[in-house]
């Protein structure tokens, strides 16, 4: 059983060792989440060689030896190269510093696995089958991916744009959330779905007005 959570990694120095296509892929990842990243690798394939042309990204030209992640102090460690010896190596030294790590040829002695991610910011759905079938986790994101719309988007932009305000007119804990289940139980979506987001917005600042008036 593993711990599922979401990393907050944004201006924290990622370290990943390989500079093939598995390397490039998990290097997007940690720029889209705001990490300060760093290659370690004797060689780049081009898309990675572009990153560091924009500066993007770090890049240290070497192979790999024990004691290169050091000097980094890295938060984040992804062992990505083609080799199985130099992967343990590189997982060795990230334990060693108490830095998480991810083996992409090792996923079990991984400290964490990256999961299968939708993207609808503010939303964001990830989706694991554990390493059991990465086609099992491919369909059921092409299956949720076209039945989240943007109605749900919006909603929660506009619940995070709410919270701030809940919080301070609504001082129990249990009123807030009867509040928010009240929200997303209402005809909201609906509204949005059909395009009358105008009154979709109404009724969420109405049901604010009356919970408020109830704790009141």
């Amino acid at each position: 059983m593993i711990y599922p959570v979401m990393l907050n990694i944004r201006g924290r120095r990622c370290v990943v060792v390989g500079g093939g296509r598995v390397a490039f892929r998990k290097v997007i990842g940690l720029l889209n989440a705001g990490a300060e990243v760093i290659v370690i690798s004797p060689q780049l394939n081009a898309l990675l060689t572009k990153l560091v042309d924009q500066s993007q990204i770090k890049w240290q030209s070497q192979r790999y030896v024990n004691g290169l992640l050091k000097p980094h102090q890295p938060f984040v460690v992804i062992a990505a190269t083609d080799s199985p010896d130099v992967n343990r190596v590189v997982a060795d030294d990230a334990e060693a510093l108490g830095a998480l790590v991810n083996i992409v040829d090792e996923s079990a002695e991984s400290d964490f696995n990256n999961m299968a991610v939708i993207d609808r910011s503010p939303l964001t759905i990830a989706i694991s089958t554990g390493g059991a079938s990465p086609a099992l986790t491919t369909h059921l994101k092409q299956k949720l991916d076209t039945s989240i719309g943007d109605e749900y988007i919006v909603l929660a932009k506009w619940m995070q744009e709410l919270r701030s305000d809940v919080q301070r007119q609504i001082p129990s804990e249990n009123a807030r959330h009867a509040f928010w289940y009240a929200v997303i139980d209402s005809e909201i979506l609906s509204l949005l779905r059909s395009g009358h987001e105008q009154a979709a917005h109404d009724l969420l600042r109405r049901l604010l007005s009356e919970c408020v008036e109830a704790v009141s």
